[in-house]
């Protein structure tokens, strides 16, 4: 490279010999020295200009710009066709997300590249759509963009028979081209599996390397939500595939440079999340739970052996391309905390049964009322005299306020905690990428008997947490833990969402086994008591509040709950129903919760167990 000084030392020489000559000799010296002279400027500027666009046009400057990219770049335009992330599939390899499609690519040419008014009338009739939205929407796009019909939020999957079509109209700004749809239209799953969304902080915190070298944008998508943000660095990839056009200042294709595909390569990325979810009897209950006008509530169906998830849906539904934080609408409410009535008798009973204090002849009276802290039976009269099994049955809430008060509140905490109904039930355990915490049940909350401050020694407590009122909170996926517990002989296992990892060949990088809740020091609750408890549920369908489902297609068991609670200032219900079948033979464990129902409405949360135990008896 020619140095600034060196240059400098020999534009001084031209000058200096230009003005000798010009004062002294004959008009054709001076035209010589002049013509030698402006040689001499010429080879240098030509020398430095060969130096810049040859010899370093790759690492110009100290900072190694590269000029011959730089000038591509500005004539590149791109599209993302993948963003790389890897795919969330069901149990059995069925993908939930990470569509693949056919999709037409508008890109920016001059007008002539456009195609002819008969070309756009085919186009237009072709796609559905009228020539004057093509116009206005196509006509003059100054950045590559998908075709969307209108009110598509994204790209418009295309039919053989459009994308036969546009490949014989030959307009040369219109690429048909292989586009992956991160979540499927309608994709079941939705809560669980969870959404992306930009994110910069959250991003910056997770991968401030990459950032900072410039492999990844601050912009880039991360999980937000479920299994997305769970599996966040399992799922993230090296790379998105894209698509770039190139035109010169006419927005003329530049030859040979029109269209290039840049995309990673990579046998073992991006690597699959093989959950423990079915996709076929996910939207077999997702479908029947729409038909049935479930608005707000969650289902979940455990594996009673394996603990493991084999569906949660919940609702409200929504739509992951258009998410409105302070809706909430996208909160997974098979994992959220709330108020679980009559469910909690079970604890109660499995307590009153190990500690020894009810006779198992012995009877109580229900007049109805109590007659102190304000507390009443749901039967109006109440139910007269009756065992604390016929208790159990008929749900009476004076009979469990009277056995809670031969109790104590740190034995009553015990046994919920026996029944994994305190803390995070869901699995958890160290990533094996860094050995970091991870959490399957991304937004899981804690089950709560007791609030802070809530005085434990009186009555009127104790009262109102025997029947699963006052403080006490579970989650659905809790209550399907504690029916599947039951069912196994009192043995609790923790929720599992996610069987293993495997990378892009198909090799296995993780697998998550089930696995035995840590209870502390504390030891389940005796197969005997379960045993008890079995019959109690079983006794519950044959003679109790859910009599409604001795016809379903296998023998159930379960409790049913009503919890009353206040939304938005209205008096309000959460109507549950949990248990497992067949009742001999326990396989399927469920949970229903429908939140928020009229005090006046039947009970919907039984009508749905019997539906989706129905469906489970014909899986």
């Amino acid at each position: 490279m020619v140095s600034a000084s060196k240059r400098f030392e020999a534009v001084f020489y031209v000058h200096t010999v230009s003005k000798k000559a010009f004062g002294g000799h004959s008009m054709k010296r001076r035209m010589f020295v002049l013509l030698a002279s402006v040689s001499l400027i010429l080879i240098i500027i030509g020398g430095r200009l060969m130096w810049i666009q040859v010899i370093t046009a790759h690492h110009f400057t100290s900072r190694n710009i590269d000029l011959v990219s730089e000038s591509v770049r500005q004539r590149e335009k791109g599209i993302v066709l993948n963003s790389g992330r890897g795919i969330i599939k069901d149990r059995n390899g069925i993908p939930f997300t990470s569509e693949w499609q056919r999709v037409l690519v508008v890109t920016p040419v001059a007008k002539h590249y456009q195609g002819s008014a008969e070309q756009i009338a085919k186009l237009s009739h072709a796609l559905g759509t009228t020539e004057d939205y093509w116009h206005k929407a196509f006509g003059e796009v100054k950045e590559p963009q998908f075709w969307r019909k209108p009110g598509d939020k994204q790209p418009t999957a295309l039919t053989a028979d459009q994308e036969k079509t546009i490949s014989s109209l030959k307009v040369p700004n219109l690429k048909v081209m292989p586009y992956v749809r991160r979540y499927p239209e309608g994709m079941n799953g939705s809560h669980a599996i969870g959404f992306v969304s930009q994110h910069p902080e959250h991003l910056l915190a997770l991968y401030a390397e990459q950032i900072h070298g410039g492999l990844l944008s601050k912009d880039a998508q991360v999980g937000a939500s479920g299994l997305e943000k769970a599996f966040e660095p399992y799922l993230r990839g090296v790379g998105a595939s894209s698509v770039s056009f190139y035109t010169d200042a006419k927005k003329q294709p530049l030859q040979g440079l029109h269209m290039r595909l840049v995309r990673p390569t990579s046998a073992y990325y991006p690597l699959n999340l093989i959950t423990s979810l079915d996709a076929k009897l996910q939207g077999r209950i997702e479908a029947y739970l729409e038909r049935e006008g479930l608005s707000k509530g969650a289902v979940v169906v455990m594996d009673v052996v394996t603990g493991e998830v084999l569906t949660s849906a919940s609702r409200p539904v929504y739509d992951p391309y258009t998410i409105v934080q302070q809706d909430k609408g996208w909160a997974n409410a098979a994992v959220k905390a709330v108020t679980p009535g009559s469910i909690f008798k079970t604890v109660i009973a499995s307590a009153a049964l190990e500690e020894g204090v009810v006779d198992k002849h012995e009877r109580f009276e229900c007049s109805g009322e109590l007659g102190k802290y304000g507390l009443s039976c749901w039967k109006h009269g109440g139910h007269g005299r009756l065992t604390f099994k016929e208790a159990f049955a008929q749900s009476c809430n004076v009979v469990f306020a009277k056995v809670a008060a031969r109790l104590s509140a740190n034995t009553i905490e015990r046994y919920a905690h026996k029944l994994g109904l305190s803390g995070n039930i869901g699995w958890s355990g160290a990533s094996v990428l860094d050995g970091s915490a991870l959490r399957m049940f991304e937004g899981e909350e804690a089950g709560q008997l007791f609030a802070k401050g809530t005085p434990r020694t009186d009555g009127g407590v104790l009262a109102q947490t025997a029947i699963g009122q006052r403080d006490v909170l579970l989650s659905p996926l809790q209550a399907a833990s504690m029916a599947a517990a039951v069912a196994r002989g009192g043995e609790v296992r923790s929720p599992q969402l996610v069987n293993r990892v495997e990378y892009a060949n198909g090799d296995t990088m993780a697998v998550f086994g089930g696995r035995e809740v840590r209870l502390a020091g504390e030891a389940p609750i005796s197969e005997a008591t379960a045993a008890t408890l079995r019959g109690w549920m079983r006794g519950v369908v044959t003679e109790g509040t859910g009599a409604s489902l001795r016809d379903a297609k296998w023998a159930l068991a379960g409790k049913s709950g009503t919890a009353q609670v206040v939304s938005g200032g209205v008096r309000r219900v959460n109507q549950w129903f949990i248990g497992y079948g067949p009742a001999d033979k326990p396989r399927f464990a469920v949970s229903v919760l429908v939140k928020d129902a009229s005090p006046e409405a039947s009970h919907q949360a039984t009508r749905l167990f019997k539906g989706v135990m129905d469906i489970l008896a014909d899986y």
